[in-house]
């Protein structure tokens, strides 16, 4: 049973059949009344039902489908003749472009999802090689031999699981460069260093100390909490005495004025709450050389001073002088 019937009448009646879809379709007029059956079939196109939208009809036995609403369902593009009563069918290319933009635009989207997991991939096989300690202590003399003008030899000892670390400096050639950092910048420093060791062995327990080779004492200890954060102990005078500190600061300043030919001994006296230091010059051409400075060299000079006795004692009253002879030439 038919499960819609429809019957169209027709006075005149142009009929187009196409056995397939080819360059062009010629239609011829003749007059006929025919009676057309709707709702009997179903149009599917890449497993989509499009009937709604190409609705077939049968007459006389044959479907009939609409020429424009087919071609157009595959890509092609219908141009009508009205003079000659010709459709031709042609490739729709702004249909056929996009849909291979669409399919580039896909195979791209694959490629760098792909890519992305290369890289992933080799990251992964480049974080399980393991480094040895041997191949790390050179990367970091590679990365941190020097920092703000002081050179720096870095070794390491130990085990992957405990780490010690060394760090050699020359206080010889690098003092004055040496009293300019701050203890900020050392533990800066030194962060940069362990970060890049826990970054190899993240599981590692780290230590270290910075030693003086020249005065073959150790002038700095630094140790990393379970963060990974760095603290620094600055070693304190030999003997924790006035004279043991002014040992410590001969040792120190001794080079200060290397450039300039400076030669001077640094005298403590007083108590741990009263210090005065007095900088002895040893001859006159460094008291000479000494009168050429500025106003501003001579300062800094005192005052560094002046700052490591305070670090040491730090509620003592502290004044300094410079002398040559009995003849006082500058006082802090």
């Amino acid at each position: 049973m038919l499960k819609k019937k429809k019957v169209l009448a027709l006075l005149t009646t142009t009929m187009i059949v196409v056995g397939s879809l080819g360059l062009s379709a010629y239609g011829a007029s003749v007059s006929k009344t025919l009676q057309a059956y709707y709702g009997t079939s179903r149009i599917i196109i890449d497993g989509k039902d499009v009937t709604n939208t190409i609705e077939p009809f049968i007459v006389d036995g044959t479907t009939y489908i609409p020429l424009r609403a087919v071609a157009n369902a595959f890509n092609k593009k219908v141009e009508w003749n009205a003079l000659t009563s010709t459709a031709n069918i042609t490739e729709d290319l702004t249909q056929v472009n996009q849909y291979y933009q669409a399919e580039i635009l896909k195979r791209d989207v694959k490629i760098m999802e792909l890519e992305s997991k290369v890289k992933s991939l080799e990251k992964e096989l480049e974080a399980k090689k393991e480094i040895t300690l041997s191949d790390l202590q050179k990367q970091l003399n590679k990365d941190h031999d020097k920092y703000k003008k002081v050179e720096f030899d870095i070794t390491l000892s130990g085990s992957k699981s405990k780490i010690t670390v060394k760090i050699e400096t020359d206080l010889h050639d690098f003092s004055k460069e040496w009293k300019e950092l701050k203890d900020s910048h050392k533990v800066s420093y030194l962060q940069d260093i362990v970060d890049d060791i826990l970054d190899a062995y993240p599981d590692a327990s780290v230590t270290g100390y910075i030693r003086d080779i020249d005065a073959k004492k150790d002038i700095l200890d630094f140790s990393v909490d379970k963060k990974g954060k760095v603290s620094i102990d600055t070693k304190s005078s030999s003997s924790g005495t006035l004279a043991g500190l002014e040992d410590d600061l001969n040792d120190d300043f001794y080079d200060y004025f290397k450039k300039e030919k400076i030669d001077f001994d640094i005298e403590l006296k007083g108590t741990k709450n009263d210090i005065t230091f007095y900088v002895d010059l040893k001859n006159s051409s460094s008291s000479k050389a000494w009168e050429k400075l500025t106003s501003g060299d001579k300062k800094a000079f005192m005052k560094e001073i002046h700052d490591d006795i305070a670090d040491e004692y730090k509620k003592a009253n502290i004044e300094g002088f410079v002398y040559y002879g009995d003849k006082e030439l500058y006082e802090y």
